[in-house]
């Protein structure tokens, strides 16, 4: 809650920013609603998003989360 109020704070008074979340607690939250069987994906597609190194493997990496 208070790290969204302060998203919300940053925003308003710089409306450019940008806003980097934690790939560790946010593959958390993203496991708390999918079921057991997908976690092994999950966590197959956090890993290669952890380790680019491009534009053009961000690209295929991103591609494969669309379609996940």
């Amino acid at each position: 809650m208070a790290a969204t109020l302060c998203v919300g704070a940053v925003k308003e008074l710089f409306n450019d920013s940008v806003v980097q979340r934690c790939l560790v607690h946010k593959g958390r939250n993203i496991k708390g609603k999918l079921s057991k069987r997908h976690w092994g994906e999950l966590s197959r597609l956090f890993a290669r998003i952890r380790h680019i190194q491009g534009l053009v493997a961000a690209e295929d990496v991103l591609g494969e989360l669309q379609s996940f």
